[in-house]
């Protein structure tokens, strides 16, 4: 928001008005030798610019030290009475600021990159399904396929869903999806590269543990969870 000026003529002539009160109940006195003494009857249409510039700064220097010493129960009475009644003050306008070297975008332009996410979208679910249907896991130890397979089809959900929804590219609801993508990723491309059969046998643990968790609060907080529980630990015993 762009507030008024605060040295034009305007804004001057309103601070010489409570000067002005402050002589007239003799609440304020100068010495007879100041220059300012003979240039104030004569303001505002009397004098020259520098003349007028030279009492436009006493009024402002006077209100400020008569503001400054003014004994009032809340100090911040009058800051809270501007910021809150500013918009009366002055409207509101948005300040827009273009890019420098860049082009304006139009409604074309928008359609034609969700079109091409959608072609990307699109692309990669093709491939999850190809890959799907070439994948072969170990059917005596599944984990090593499974764990990376599932990394993967994971990174690609989220991308897909990134992709496809413009309402996830505001900065605060896109990073809700970036996160939990990059941590995938990056797990993924570490178990790809450097796994060993302990690292992945640990994942799978550690998953199963987060799962059992859940499952924990939630019997504590919901009495049909219980019954589920109980249900699916029996089950996993047997």
């Amino acid at each position: 928001m762009q507030l008024a000026p605060g040295k034009d003529s305007f804004t001057a002539r309103i601070r010489a008005i409570p000067v002005n009160r402050l002589f007239k109940h003799k609440k304020l006195f100068l010495a007879k030798s100041l220059p300012v003494v003979d240039l104030l009857p004569r303001y505002p249409v009397g004098l020259t610019e520098d003349e007028r510039d030279h009492v436009e700064a006493f009024a402002r220097s006077t209100m400020n030290m008569a503001i400054q010493h003014r004994k009032v129960p809340d100090p911040l009475a009058w800051p809270k009475y501007f910021w809150r009644h500013n918009y009366d003050l002055l409207p509101c306008k948005p300040q827009e600021q273009g890019v420098v070297g860049g082009e304006p975008v139009g409604a074309a332009d928008g359609e034609k990159l969700a079109d091409l996410l959608r072609q990307n979208a699109a692309a990669v679910r093709e491939y999850l399904d190809l890959l799907r249907n070439r994948l072969r896991p170990d059917l005596y130890d599944p984990r090593h396929d499974e764990v990376l397979f599932g990394l993967f089809a994971r990174v690609t959900r989220l991308y897909v869903v990134m992709v496809e929804d413009p309402f996830l590219w505001a900065r605060d609801l896109s990073g809700i999806v970036l996160r939990p993508l990059a941590d995938t990723a990056i797990t993924f491309a570490y178990l790809a590269k450097a796994g060993t059969l302990e690292d992945f046998k640990r994942f799978v643990e550690y998953g199963e543990g987060q799962q059992k968790l859940l499952m924990l609060h939630l019997q504590d907080n919901y009495a049909t969870a219980k019954i589920a529980g109980r249900f699916v630990f029996g089950r996993n015993r047997r």
